[in-house]
């Protein structure tokens, strides 16, 4: 009998041991918008640039979405025949979505740890994006009166509390080692950092983070860079120029110092820099410059029109696929205008050069 009751301990420490508390893997999301009476709403996640339908609900009855996750992650909420969509970071909870349907940037989101800390960060650097904000509508009048003194002011005015804001935010992603949150924000602000920063940063995070997907990305990101780095050579691809033609891109490079420069018509930046780049290709395509310009276009029509009413006379290439320009992604283009000089050899020297600073660079090489 004894002996019977030493077997029962025995047998109850073991069950004890082994029946931890089971991780919860579900998320249910119910939403209510006041006007959205009728229609579609779909739940999607953003795989590779593009957003893929995980489930969808009739408005005509009261909306949830039910599943599994296993990390925290952004899905976003779309409304047919409706633009914009609704992000929220959803997680093991129970999270609710209430607002208007006329005013999806406002709604309310409770129920997850995750959207609150990204609320937080969020308003912590309002304070940043509001002067900067203010401070380009000025710079907007003062281009338009020609006043190039106060445009210069500006500038740097600009240029500091940008600096502020992307010191505060690597402080933060790097402070909150184990945030999904943290990793997320640093993806989405993964183009203010540079290669050293973003490293340290995609190799500080939590182990048990380490499968987040934006930690995923954000190594992808550093290899991606660090594979057209400077001192790099350039990475060749086959691309279709003006007349539809496929163009190896390595038949174009004529061991000239040659400018690849990543553009697109509907790109106001890139329209502005195009004079600074005609200027200086017409001034040294005698003497070894040459530009390459690789479009992020959808349109071939104001893809044409734009070569032409900026006077662009270079080689041109484009897949028309917008952000998912194979080129682009191949050298980690993310924000446009962007440029790459490359030497005689097809190596990396120097990046995003513009006005007077690729005039310089040009001058410095070849006069």
């Amino acid at each position: 009998m004894k002996k019977l009751f030493y077997l029962l301990l025995i047998s109850l420490a073991v069950a004890s041991c082994t029946m931890q508390p089971t991780k919860k893997t579900t998320y249910s999301i119910n939403v209510n918008l006041q006007g959205l009476d009728e229609g579609t709403v779909y739940l999607q996640q953003r795989v590779n640039g593009e957003m893929i339908k995980l489930d969808s609900a009739d408005a005509a009855i009261p909306i949830s979405f039910k599943g599994n996750i296993e990390m925290a992650e952004v899905y976003y909420l779309g409304i047919k025949d409706k633009r914009g969509s609704i992000p929220v970071f959803v997680e093991a909870a129970d999270i609710n979505i209430t607002g208007h349907i006329d005013s999806l940037r406002q709604v309310e989101i409770t129920g997850s740890p995750a959207q609150d800390e990204l609320k937080a960060f969020n308003e912590q650097t309002k304070t940043f994006s509001d002067q900067l904000q203010n401070l380009y509508g000025e710079y907007r009048t003062a281009n338009q009166a020609q006043n190039e003194e106060l445009k210069g002011q500006l500038e740097k005015q600009m240029d500091a509390i940008q600096a502020e804001k992307v010191e505060f935010t690597f402080k933060y992603v790097t402070e909150n080692k184990a945030s999904i949150v943290a990793s997320f924000i640093a993806y989405q602000n993964n183009y203010d950092f540079d290669l050293s920063q973003l490293d340290s940063i995609a190799s500080g995070f939590d182990p048990s983070i380490e499968q987040s997907v934006y930690v995923q990305l954000l190594k992808e990101r550093v290899a991606t860079l660090q594979s057209v780095a400077i001192g790099k050579k350039y990475i060749d691809f086959t691309m279709n120029n003006t007349a539809d033609v496929p163009v190896l891109f390595s038949s174009l490079i004529k061991g000239k110092y040659t400018l690849i420069d990543f553009w697109a018509a509907w790109c106001g930046p890139c329209r502005g820099e195009n004079p600074n780049v005609v200027a200086v290709y017409n001034d040294y395509k005698d003497k070894g410059f040459d530009v390459i310009g690789i479009s992020l276009d959808q349109s071939k029509d104001k893809w044409l029109e734009a070569i032409e009413a900026d006077k662009l006379t270079w080689n041109h290439l484009s897949d028309l696929q917008y952000w998912n320009s194979a080129a682009a992604k191949l050298y980690g283009v993310n924000s446009i205008p962007h440029s790459i000089l490359i030497d005689g050899e097809g190596i990396i020297i120097a990046k995003n050069l513009r006005g007077t600073a690729l005039r310089n660079k040009i001058a410095e090489l070849l006069d």
